[in-house]
């Protein structure tokens, strides 16, 4: 799996430590000079993790006055990179899933125009939650194609993701993955599980995980609340051949 770039993983290390109240609302950060030291960056990376943290409005950093936490952050958020194939999987190992209900359902014409699959096929679904850092960032539901022959007993307790778990047990793995991104209001059955308002403004995520002959055999429905979930996207410029 590709490397998160060195100043996301900054932004990440000090997140926490802010989250774990190790630097309280008021406190002042270290300075980008002290942070190049502590973590063995360069000065641009400091100061790019610092934006991304004041972007998420955790920090404010005004001249002469250092870098002072002014939230911590909650509830939990997630970063994810928006990449490559690895990059997307890179979710379900930081996101863990846990499952509180399973159904087999037959899919009607409007659940399938939504999540981009063919009416009328079976379908083994996990519904459960993401948690990050102990606390659920999201309501989700994965559908595993029927003609697997996937039983719910199969992923009880599974320490790893679903995909990968599915190409343990059954030698089909992700060749590709197909996603949408819309925003929606999210369900009054989330926001009770996710302790949020109902209505509150959701980010929804729909995944199609195909295998090496295209064949759809997973898909994600995942429902994050408004805050709780944000893409990065890292754009370099490609040298122009002379």
């Amino acid at each position: 799996m590709a490397r998160k770039p060195r100043y996301i993983e900054l932004a990440a290390t000090l997140r926490k430590a802010i989250a774990g109240k190790k630097y309280k609302v008021g406190a002042q950060l270290p300075t980008e000079h002290q942070l190049c030291e502590k973590h063995d960056v360069s000065r641009h990376t400091a100061r790019a993790a610092l934006q991304v943290l004041e972007d998420d409005g955790l920090i404010e950093r005004r001249p002469g006055l250092g870098t002072t936490v002014i939230a911590t952050g909650e509830p939990s958020s997630f970063t994810q990179p928006l990449g490559g194939l690895d990059d997307l999987l890179q979710y379900a190992h930081e996101a863990r899933l846990k499952t509180h209900r399973t159904e087999t359902v037959t899919l009607s014409p409007a659940v399938a125009r939504r999540l981009g699959a063919k009416r009328g096929t079976r379908w083994l679904v996990l519904h459960g939650v993401r948690i990050a850092d102990g606390k659920p960032i999201a309501a989700t539901s994965i559908y595993v194609s029927d003609v697997l022959g996937a039983k719910p007993s199969d992923f009880k307790n599974a320490a790893k993701a679903v995909t990968e778990h599915i190409e343990t047990r059954y030698g089909v793995s992700v060749a590709g993955i197909t996603q949408t991104i819309t925003a929606d209001a999210i369900s009054k059955n989330d926001a009770t599980t996710l302790g949020v308002t109902a209505d509150r403004p959701m980010l929804r995520t729909i995944r199609r995980y195909f295998d090496a002959a295209e064949r759809l055999f997973v898909i994600s429905d995942t429902r994050h609340p408004a805050g709780a979930f944000k893409y990065e996207m890292t754009y370099k410029r490609t040298p122009t051949a002379k």
